[in-house]
């Protein structure tokens, strides 16, 4: 495990580079139940071993041909009913970064799923902690095909 240490106000001050792992959703949800898991703290790797999706589903990537990253966030400003609220940010914000290189041809795939015509570019897989009735936790995992052919 290496720490980066980084000059950004908030998301990423707290940088957590692994070579590999089995999941960074995996990896930043144990820091969380160490009492390590600082809001905006990142975690990326370049290959995982047991990466997943929504519903249980297997992602496959191949070794230092994606992006594979988990964000820790701490919405308490969200009810649990709220929560799919993150889910429309984080992905919407996917998009918004994307759409002047990849144009017209970008679009989400609701709820989780970014697309470049018929062929997917990412996906997103929002886990949360819910204590007292509020969002205690939310480990943003964000996986995107940068060079893998699809």
């Amino acid at each position: 495990m290496y720490k980066i240490k980084s000059k950004t106000l908030f998301i990423g001050k707290n940088l957590i580079y692994l070579p590999t792992c089995q999941s960074t959703n995996d990896e930043a949800a144990d820091l969380v139940r160490l009492g390590q898991g600082w809001e905006g703290t990142v975690v990326i790797t370049d290959f995982q071993t047991a990466g997943r999706g929504q519903r249980g589903n297997q992602w496959l990537a191949q070794a230092g041909e994606n992006f594979m990253l988990s964000l820790i966030l701490r919405p308490h400003f969200l009810s649990p009913s709220q929560q799919f609220r993150l889910n429309v940010a984080i992905s919407v914000g996917i998009y918004e970064f994307f759409k002047p290189y990849l144009g017209e041809a970008l679009k989400i795939k609701w709820p989780n799923d970014v697309y470049v015509g018929d062929q997917k570019l990412g996906g997103v897989l929002i886990e949360n902690s819910i204590q007292g009735g509020r969002l205690e936790a939310s480990i943003v995992g964000m996986g995107l095909n940068i060079n893998q052919l699809l």
